[in-house]
């Protein structure tokens, strides 16, 4: 371990920097001995996180950047992604709106690096409540969600402005669509 920046009392106070046996770097404000306030926090795979601390946890507005290049933007909670934030996937996908517990959780918008996107509720990282899906091809899909599966009452929107009626139980269709023509 390698310290430098201020002491007090024989325990880090005021902007310091902290490099730990596994190669992690902290710069920063420290508090009685903990990370607090402002740092940058350098994990020794090069992912970084820059925001507040609080207690030695991410906790207030920060951004984390992952080695894989994926990078989140938003609010932390005891080191969980937690209230509102921008989630860049490495894959091109990026989800902007609410988390809870470190999971996409709330009201969100997520765009698929497909050209689809699904706006609408979430719950534990998956798709449920009322929400509209939108594929590349301009057709949508309004209505329930499930764990991730469409549920209870909804509808399809086609460009051609045609819309089918339908009704599904966990993902499953249960009878017939109904079929409505533009005019």
């Amino acid at each position: 371990m390698i310290t430098s920046g201020g002491w007090k009392n024989d325990t880090r106070e005021g902007h310091g920097k902290f490099e730990f046996n596994n190669r992690d770097v902290y710069d920063g404000q420290f508090v009685d001995d903990c990370m607090e306030g402002m740092g940058t926090y350098t994990y020794h795979d090069n992912s970084q996180y820059v925001g507040e601390w609080k207690d030695d946890l991410k906790h207030g507005q920060g951004t984390m950047k992952h080695a894989d290049q994926s990078v989140y933007d938003g609010e932390w909670f005891r080191n969980e992604k937690n209230g509102f934030g921008t989630y860049s996937y490495a894959n091109g996908d990026r989800y902007v709106g609410t988390f809870r517990a470190d999971l996409i959780d709330g009201e969100g918008l997520y765009n698929f690096k497909n050209r689809d996107s699904y706006n609408g509720q979430w719950e534990k990282g998956r798709m449920s409540g009322r929400g509209v899906y939108t594929y590349s091809n301009e057709t949508t899909y309004t209505g329930h969600w499930h764990h991730g599966r469409r549920h209870g009452e909804g509808h399809y929107t086609l460009k051609n402005l045609n819309k089918y009626f339908e009704r599904r139980d966990h993902g499953v269709l249960l009878g017939e669509r109904k079929v409505v023509m533009a005019q």
